[in-house]
Protein backbone atom coordinates (compact mmCIF):
# COMPACT_ATOMS: atom_id res chain seq x y z
CA UNK A 1 0.00 0.00 0.00
CA UNK A 2 1.49 3.57 -0.61
CA UNK A 3 1.28 6.27 1.17
CA UNK A 4 -1.04 8.64 -0.62
CA UNK A 5 -0.16 12.41 0.76
CA UNK A 6 -2.76 13.96 -1.83
CA UNK A 7 -5.24 11.80 0.01
CA UNK A 8 -3.94 12.00 3.61
CA UNK A 9 -2.60 8.66 3.99
CA UNK A 10 -0.48 9.10 6.88
CA UNK A 11 1.64 5.60 6.59
CA UNK A 12 0.25 3.60 3.80
CA UNK A 13 1.17 2.89 0.33
CA UNK A 14 -1.38 1.86 -2.71
CA UNK A 15 -3.73 2.42 0.21
CA UNK A 16 -6.42 -0.88 0.56
CA UNK A 17 -9.87 0.77 1.32
CA UNK A 18 -10.73 4.30 2.07
CA UNK A 19 -8.62 7.19 3.96
CA UNK A 20 -5.91 6.61 6.70
CA UNK A 21 -6.85 8.16 10.26
CA UNK A 22 -5.27 11.66 11.24
CA UNK A 23 -6.49 11.38 14.81
CA UNK A 24 -5.79 14.56 17.16
CA UNK A 25 -6.90 12.97 20.51
CA UNK A 26 -5.83 9.46 19.43
CA UNK A 27 -1.76 10.08 18.68
CA UNK A 28 -0.47 9.80 15.04
CA UNK A 29 2.70 7.83 16.20
CA UNK A 30 1.09 5.44 18.43
CA UNK A 31 -1.50 4.39 15.07
CA UNK A 32 1.35 4.18 12.76
CA UNK A 33 0.62 0.92 12.14
CA UNK A 34 -3.33 1.53 10.94
CA UNK A 35 -4.51 2.30 7.89
CA UNK A 36 -3.88 5.11 6.82
CA UNK A 37 -8.14 4.10 -0.66
CA UNK A 38 -13.77 2.89 -25.42
CA UNK A 39 -10.50 1.53 -26.48
CA UNK A 40 -9.94 -1.96 -26.15
CA UNK A 41 -6.93 -3.74 -25.99
CA UNK A 42 -4.40 -1.30 -27.14
CA UNK A 43 -1.10 -2.04 -28.37
CA UNK A 44 -0.32 -5.58 -26.43
CA UNK A 45 -2.33 -7.68 -28.86
CA UNK A 46 -5.11 -10.18 -27.83
CA UNK A 47 -4.46 -13.02 -25.04
CA UNK A 48 -2.03 -14.96 -26.09
CA UNK A 49 -4.23 -18.38 -25.38
CA UNK A 50 -7.64 -18.61 -24.33
CA UNK A 51 -6.86 -21.88 -22.58
CA UNK A 52 -3.97 -21.33 -20.91
CA UNK A 53 -3.52 -21.11 -17.15
CA UNK A 54 -0.56 -19.15 -16.97
CA UNK A 55 -0.68 -15.58 -16.20
CA UNK A 56 -0.70 -13.01 -18.76
CA UNK A 57 0.09 -9.30 -18.01
CA UNK A 58 -2.13 -7.02 -20.37
CA UNK A 59 -2.17 -3.22 -20.92
CA UNK A 60 -6.32 -3.07 -21.37
CA UNK A 61 -8.20 -0.38 -22.68
CA UNK A 62 -8.20 4.20 -23.43
CA UNK A 63 -6.06 4.39 -20.22
CA UNK A 64 -3.70 1.57 -21.10
CA UNK A 65 -4.49 -0.03 -17.37
CA UNK A 66 -2.32 -2.60 -15.95
CA UNK A 67 -3.89 -5.92 -15.81
CA UNK A 68 -3.47 -9.53 -14.83
CA UNK A 69 -5.48 -12.60 -16.31
CA UNK A 70 -5.95 -16.08 -15.34
CA UNK A 71 -8.01 -18.44 -16.46
CA UNK A 72 -9.41 -21.28 -14.48
CA UNK A 73 -6.86 -24.53 -13.88
CA UNK A 74 -8.42 -26.99 -16.32
CA UNK A 75 -8.83 -29.81 -13.65
CA UNK A 76 -11.63 -26.97 -11.98
CA UNK A 77 -14.86 -27.84 -13.04
CA UNK A 78 -14.28 -24.38 -15.40
CA UNK A 79 -17.44 -21.68 -15.58
CA UNK A 80 -17.64 -19.33 -18.39
CA UNK A 81 -17.45 -16.69 -15.95
CA UNK A 82 -15.05 -14.28 -16.22
CA UNK A 83 -14.16 -12.00 -12.70
CA UNK A 84 -12.64 -8.78 -13.16
CA UNK A 85 -11.08 -7.56 -9.94
CA UNK A 86 -11.81 -3.86 -9.50
CA UNK A 87 -9.04 -1.96 -6.91
CA UNK A 88 -9.80 0.21 -3.40
CA UNK A 89 -9.08 3.76 -3.17
CA UNK A 90 -4.99 5.00 -3.49
CA UNK A 91 -2.99 4.50 -6.19
CA UNK A 92 -3.49 0.43 -6.63
CA UNK A 93 -2.03 -1.88 -9.47
CA UNK A 94 -3.95 -4.98 -10.38
CA UNK A 95 -1.75 -6.80 -7.12
CA UNK A 96 -3.78 -4.39 -4.08
CA UNK A 97 -0.26 -4.36 -2.42
CA UNK A 98 0.45 -3.91 1.54
CA UNK A 99 3.67 -3.26 2.61
CA UNK A 100 5.56 -5.67 5.17
CA UNK A 101 4.97 -3.37 8.70
CA UNK A 102 0.89 -3.57 7.85
CA UNK A 103 0.98 -7.51 7.64
CA UNK A 104 0.92 -9.97 10.12
CA UNK A 105 3.71 -11.96 9.18
CA UNK A 106 5.85 -8.92 8.52
CA UNK A 107 5.83 -9.59 4.53
CA UNK A 108 4.73 -7.55 1.67
CA UNK A 109 1.16 -9.08 0.36
CA UNK A 110 -1.23 -9.00 -2.30
CA UNK A 111 -5.19 -8.45 -1.24
CA UNK A 112 -5.90 -9.64 -4.57
CA UNK A 113 -3.83 -12.14 -5.66
CA UNK A 114 -5.37 -14.92 -3.12
CA UNK A 115 -8.56 -13.58 -3.73
CA UNK A 116 -8.35 -14.11 -7.41
CA UNK A 117 -6.83 -17.76 -6.69
CA UNK A 118 -10.51 -18.39 -4.81
CA UNK A 119 -12.15 -17.63 -8.03
CA UNK A 120 -10.09 -19.72 -9.81
CA UNK A 121 -10.87 -22.21 -7.54
CA UNK A 122 -14.68 -21.89 -7.84
CA UNK A 123 -13.92 -22.21 -11.52
CA UNK A 124 -13.64 -18.35 -12.37
CA UNK A 125 -11.31 -16.73 -14.58
CA UNK A 126 -9.95 -13.69 -13.25
CA UNK A 127 -8.78 -10.53 -14.98
CA UNK A 128 -7.27 -8.17 -11.96
CA UNK A 129 -7.53 -4.67 -12.99
CA UNK A 130 -5.01 -2.20 -11.94
CA UNK A 131 -6.09 1.91 -11.78
CA UNK A 132 -5.37 4.18 -14.51
CA UNK A 133 -1.65 5.77 -14.73
CA UNK A 134 -0.17 2.81 -11.66
CA UNK A 135 2.38 0.73 -12.85
CA UNK A 136 2.66 -3.03 -11.41
CA UNK A 137 4.39 -3.56 -8.30
CA UNK A 138 8.06 -3.61 -8.24
CA UNK A 139 9.02 -1.60 -5.05
CA UNK A 140 8.03 0.91 -2.30
CA UNK A 141 10.17 3.28 -4.30
CA UNK A 142 7.42 5.98 -5.22
CA UNK A 143 9.17 7.06 -8.15
CA UNK A 144 7.96 3.50 -9.88
CA UNK A 145 4.64 3.49 -8.37
CA UNK A 146 3.13 4.96 -11.82
CA UNK A 147 3.43 4.84 -15.46
CA UNK A 148 1.42 8.11 -15.86
CA UNK A 149 1.66 10.12 -12.58
CA UNK A 150 -0.26 12.96 -14.24
CA UNK A 151 -3.03 10.82 -15.33
CA UNK A 152 -3.72 9.21 -11.84
CA UNK A 153 -3.46 12.73 -10.08
CA UNK A 154 -6.19 14.29 -12.44
CA UNK A 155 -8.53 10.84 -12.17
CA UNK A 156 -12.09 11.87 -12.00
CA UNK A 157 -14.84 9.03 -11.33
CA UNK A 158 -16.31 8.39 -14.70
CA UNK A 159 -12.47 7.64 -15.15
CA UNK A 160 -12.76 4.78 -12.42
CA UNK A 161 -16.17 3.38 -14.21
CA UNK A 162 -14.66 4.12 -17.94
CA UNK A 163 -11.54 1.82 -16.79
CA UNK A 164 -14.05 -1.04 -16.00
CA UNK A 165 -15.76 -0.29 -18.92
CA UNK A 166 -13.24 -0.75 -21.13
CA UNK A 167 -12.31 -4.19 -19.21
CA UNK A 168 -15.72 -5.16 -19.86
CA UNK A 169 -15.47 -4.54 -23.63
CA UNK A 170 -11.82 -6.42 -24.01
CA UNK A 171 -13.31 -9.79 -22.06
CA UNK A 172 -16.31 -9.23 -24.93
CA UNK A 173 -14.48 -8.62 -27.89
CA UNK A 174 -11.66 -11.54 -27.31
CA UNK A 175 -13.41 -13.64 -24.88
CA UNK A 176 -10.31 -14.92 -22.61
CA UNK A 177 -10.46 -18.40 -20.98
CA UNK A 178 -13.38 -18.83 -23.65
CA UNK A 179 -15.48 -16.36 -21.33
CA UNK A 180 -18.90 -15.41 -22.10
CA UNK A 181 -20.41 -13.64 -18.66
CA UNK A 182 -18.46 -11.17 -16.37
CA UNK A 183 -19.04 -10.33 -12.72
CA UNK A 184 -17.76 -7.55 -10.98
CA UNK A 185 -15.80 -8.07 -7.81
CA UNK A 186 -14.67 -4.72 -5.95
CA UNK A 187 -13.17 -4.27 -2.94
CA UNK A 188 -13.73 -1.02 -0.72
CA UNK A 189 -13.89 1.84 -3.06
CA UNK A 190 -14.27 -0.52 -5.76
CA UNK A 191 -17.25 -1.22 -4.40
CA UNK A 192 -19.18 1.47 -5.08
CA UNK A 193 -17.28 1.57 -9.00
CA UNK A 194 -18.47 -1.94 -9.60
CA UNK A 195 -22.26 -0.93 -8.44
CA UNK A 196 -21.89 2.14 -10.80
CA UNK A 197 -21.15 -0.07 -13.95
CA UNK A 198 -23.14 -2.64 -13.20
CA UNK A 199 -26.21 -0.32 -13.03
CA UNK A 200 -25.12 1.08 -16.53
CA UNK A 201 -24.34 -2.16 -18.08
CA UNK A 202 -26.59 -4.65 -18.31
CA UNK A 203 -24.30 -6.96 -19.74
CA UNK A 204 -22.51 -7.44 -16.43
CA UNK A 205 -24.36 -10.86 -14.66
CA UNK A 206 -23.42 -10.11 -11.03
CA UNK A 207 -21.29 -8.33 -8.70
CA UNK A 208 -19.53 -9.43 -5.77
CA UNK A 209 -18.42 -7.31 -2.83
CA UNK A 210 -15.86 -7.12 -0.55
CA UNK A 211 -15.35 -4.46 2.21
CA UNK A 212 -18.68 -2.76 1.39
CA UNK A 213 -19.15 0.84 1.42
CA UNK A 214 -22.16 2.78 -0.03
CA UNK A 215 -20.86 5.77 0.77
CA UNK A 216 -20.97 9.33 0.27
CA UNK A 217 -17.56 9.64 0.25
CA UNK A 218 -18.51 12.45 2.73
CA UNK A 219 -20.14 10.69 5.35
CA UNK A 220 -17.21 7.89 5.08
CA UNK A 221 -14.60 10.26 5.80
CA UNK A 222 -16.31 11.98 8.22
CA UNK A 223 -16.53 8.67 10.25
CA UNK A 224 -13.20 7.99 9.63
CA UNK A 225 -11.44 10.91 10.99
CA UNK A 226 -13.77 11.99 14.06
CA UNK A 227 -16.23 8.87 15.02
CA UNK A 228 -14.31 5.53 14.39
CA UNK A 229 -11.65 7.26 17.25
CA UNK A 230 -14.39 6.76 19.53
CA UNK A 231 -16.39 3.68 18.64
CA UNK A 232 -13.39 1.69 18.22
CA UNK A 233 -10.93 2.52 20.92
CA UNK A 234 -12.07 5.59 23.06
CA UNK A 235 -15.32 4.32 24.04
CA UNK A 236 -14.82 0.82 23.83
CA UNK A 237 -11.60 0.32 25.35
CA UNK A 238 -9.99 3.28 27.03
CA UNK A 239 -12.96 4.08 28.94
CA UNK A 240 -12.92 1.27 30.85
CA UNK A 241 -16.07 1.23 32.88
CA UNK A 242 -17.85 2.82 29.67
CA UNK A 243 -19.15 5.76 32.05
CA UNK A 244 -18.58 8.19 28.81
CA UNK A 245 -15.62 9.84 30.63
CA UNK A 246 -11.66 9.11 30.20
CA UNK A 247 -10.11 9.33 33.49
CA UNK A 248 -6.32 10.00 34.16
CA UNK A 249 -5.22 6.48 35.20
CA UNK A 250 -8.11 5.27 32.25
CA UNK A 251 -5.50 6.99 29.68
CA UNK A 252 -2.41 5.92 31.63
CA UNK A 253 -2.76 2.42 30.53
CA UNK A 254 -3.02 3.37 26.95
CA UNK A 255 0.24 5.39 26.98
CA UNK A 256 0.40 7.86 23.90
CA UNK A 257 -2.65 7.20 23.14
CA UNK A 258 -4.92 9.96 24.52
CA UNK A 259 -3.12 13.30 23.92
CA UNK A 260 -5.51 15.43 25.63
CA UNK A 261 -4.09 18.85 27.76
CA UNK A 262 -4.76 17.93 31.26
CA UNK A 263 -5.14 20.68 33.38
CA UNK A 264 -3.70 20.05 36.96
CA UNK A 265 -6.79 19.66 38.97
CA UNK A 266 -8.63 17.41 36.08
CA UNK A 267 -9.09 13.89 36.82
CA UNK A 268 -11.21 13.02 33.45
CA UNK A 269 -12.42 14.31 30.61
CA UNK A 270 -15.68 13.50 28.75
CA UNK A 271 -15.87 11.61 26.10
CA UNK A 272 -17.99 14.20 24.05
CA UNK A 273 -15.26 17.02 25.25
CA UNK A 274 -12.75 14.60 23.49
CA UNK A 275 -15.07 14.04 20.24
CA UNK A 276 -14.96 18.10 20.15
CA UNK A 277 -11.54 18.52 20.22
CA UNK A 278 -11.06 16.02 17.53
CA UNK A 279 -13.81 17.80 15.30
CA UNK A 280 -11.65 21.22 15.82
CA UNK A 281 -8.34 19.98 14.29
CA UNK A 282 -7.20 21.88 11.42
CA UNK A 283 -5.18 18.90 9.57
CA UNK A 284 -7.97 16.80 9.92
CA UNK A 285 -10.65 19.69 8.38
CA UNK A 286 -7.90 20.59 5.98
CA UNK A 287 -7.99 16.47 5.07
CA UNK A 288 -11.67 16.71 4.12
CA UNK A 289 -11.35 19.61 2.18
CA UNK A 290 -8.36 19.13 0.18
CA UNK A 291 -10.42 15.49 -0.72
CA UNK A 292 -13.82 17.47 -1.20
CA UNK A 293 -12.07 19.33 -3.70
CA UNK A 294 -9.85 16.88 -5.65
CA UNK A 295 -10.77 15.27 -8.93
CA UNK A 296 -12.06 12.25 -8.30
CA UNK A 297 -15.15 13.05 -6.12
CA UNK A 298 -15.82 16.20 -8.36
CA UNK A 299 -19.12 16.28 -10.68
CA UNK A 300 -21.41 15.11 -7.51
CA UNK A 301 -19.86 12.14 -6.05
CA UNK A 302 -18.61 13.65 -3.00
CA UNK A 303 -22.05 14.46 -1.26
CA UNK A 304 -24.09 11.94 -3.33
CA UNK A 305 -26.86 9.97 -1.62
CA UNK A 306 -25.81 6.38 -0.41
CA UNK A 307 -26.02 3.80 -2.87
CA UNK A 308 -27.78 1.16 -0.76
CA UNK A 309 -30.70 1.60 -2.63
CA UNK A 310 -29.33 1.47 -6.37
CA UNK A 311 -27.26 -1.32 -5.34
CA UNK A 312 -31.04 -3.27 -4.29
CA UNK A 313 -32.37 -2.06 -7.55
CA UNK A 314 -29.99 -3.58 -10.09
CA UNK A 315 -31.04 -6.67 -11.91
CA UNK A 316 -27.47 -8.64 -11.65
CA UNK A 317 -27.08 -10.69 -8.39
CA UNK A 318 -25.05 -9.45 -5.26
CA UNK A 319 -22.76 -11.83 -2.96
CA UNK A 320 -20.92 -9.40 -0.73
CA UNK A 321 -18.43 -9.80 2.47
CA UNK A 322 -17.16 -7.61 5.33
CA UNK A 323 -14.97 -7.95 8.07
CA UNK A 324 -16.16 -7.92 11.83
CA UNK A 325 -13.47 -5.99 12.35
CA UNK A 326 -13.14 -3.66 9.13
CA UNK A 327 -12.56 -0.27 10.72
CA UNK A 328 -12.56 1.05 6.73
CA UNK A 329 -15.68 0.03 5.62
CA UNK A 330 -17.74 -0.81 8.99
CA UNK A 331 -20.45 -3.64 9.41
CA UNK A 332 -22.95 -0.76 9.41
CA UNK A 333 -22.87 -0.50 5.44
CA UNK A 334 -23.20 -4.58 4.68
CA UNK A 335 -26.18 -3.75 6.98
CA UNK A 336 -27.72 -1.04 5.12
CA UNK A 337 -27.47 -2.52 2.15
CA UNK A 338 -28.62 -5.72 2.82
CA UNK A 339 -31.65 -3.94 5.10
CA UNK A 340 -31.90 -2.03 1.27
CA UNK A 341 -32.02 -5.16 -0.34
CA UNK A 342 -35.09 -6.60 1.77
CA UNK A 343 -36.93 -3.18 1.20
CA UNK A 344 -36.74 -4.00 -2.51
CA UNK A 345 -37.61 -7.33 -1.90
CA UNK A 346 -34.26 -8.27 -4.24
CA UNK A 347 -33.97 -12.13 -3.44
CA UNK A 348 -30.76 -12.46 -4.77
CA UNK A 349 -28.65 -10.30 -2.26
CA UNK A 350 -26.27 -12.37 -0.13
CA UNK A 351 -24.28 -10.40 2.71
CA UNK A 352 -22.18 -12.27 5.05
CA UNK A 353 -20.55 -10.66 8.24
CA UNK A 354 -16.61 -12.89 8.40
CA UNK A 355 -16.01 -13.21 12.04
CA UNK A 356 -12.60 -12.13 13.40
CA UNK A 357 -11.36 -10.21 10.19
CA UNK A 358 -10.57 -6.72 9.09
CA UNK A 359 -10.76 -4.64 5.72
CA UNK A 360 -8.01 -7.01 3.87
CA UNK A 361 -10.01 -10.18 5.15
CA UNK A 362 -6.44 -10.54 7.94
CA UNK A 363 -6.81 -11.28 11.33
CA UNK A 364 -5.87 -8.90 14.54
CA UNK A 365 -2.25 -8.69 15.38
CA UNK A 366 -1.96 -10.42 19.04
CA UNK A 367 -1.87 -10.42 21.56
CA UNK A 368 -3.76 -7.56 22.47
CA UNK A 369 -5.84 -7.63 19.16
CA UNK A 370 -6.99 -4.24 19.66
CA UNK A 371 -9.46 -3.40 16.61
CA UNK A 372 -7.88 0.13 15.45
CA UNK A 373 -4.59 -0.57 16.98
CA UNK A 374 -3.75 -3.73 15.92
CA UNK A 375 -5.75 -3.97 12.58
CA UNK A 376 -3.56 -5.82 9.63
CA UNK A 377 -3.28 -5.58 5.84
CA UNK A 378 -3.21 -9.13 4.93
CA UNK A 379 -2.21 -11.73 4.63
CA UNK A 380 -5.82 -12.57 3.70
CA UNK A 381 -7.02 -15.79 5.91
CA UNK A 382 -6.63 -18.75 4.29
CA UNK A 383 -9.38 -19.89 5.89
CA UNK A 384 -11.70 -17.04 4.46
CA UNK A 385 -9.83 -17.61 0.67
CA UNK A 386 -11.25 -21.66 1.16
CA UNK A 387 -15.01 -20.19 2.11
CA UNK A 388 -15.13 -17.77 -0.16
CA UNK A 389 -14.52 -20.16 -2.79
CA UNK A 390 -17.22 -22.02 -1.51
CA UNK A 391 -19.69 -19.74 -1.20
CA UNK A 392 -19.15 -18.39 -5.15
CA UNK A 393 -19.21 -22.06 -5.90
CA UNK A 394 -22.67 -22.40 -4.16
CA UNK A 395 -23.64 -18.75 -5.65
CA UNK A 396 -26.46 -20.59 -7.69
CA UNK A 397 -27.82 -17.11 -8.47
CA UNK A 398 -24.75 -16.17 -10.52
CA UNK A 399 -26.31 -17.65 -13.48
CA UNK A 400 -29.31 -15.82 -13.75
CA UNK A 401 -30.59 -12.13 -13.06
CA UNK A 402 -33.11 -10.33 -11.26
CA UNK A 403 -36.92 -10.08 -12.77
Amino acid sequence: MKADSSLGHACCSRALGLLSMLPLIVNTACLARTFSDAGLLANSGRPSDASSSAEQRLKVGRYQSRAILNCAPIQTNRSETLAIMIPGSGSNGPEEMAPADMTLDGKDVSLFEPIASSFRNAGLHTLQLGKPGVEYFSTWDQSKWFYDQKMYSALKWKDLLDNVQDAISFTKSTAPCGSKKIVLVGHSEGTMVAIDVADANRSVDGIILLGYTGGPYKNILDWQLFERPFEWLIAKDVDANHDGFVTRSEADQWPGVVSYPWRSIETQVSIDTLRALQRQNSKLVEVIENFKNSPLVSDGIWDRPSIHEKAAGLAQPILAFTGENDIQTPVSEINALLKACRTKQKSDCEGHVVPGLGHAFSPLRGPRAQPLLDATLGPVSENFVSSLSQAVVSWTSLDKKSN
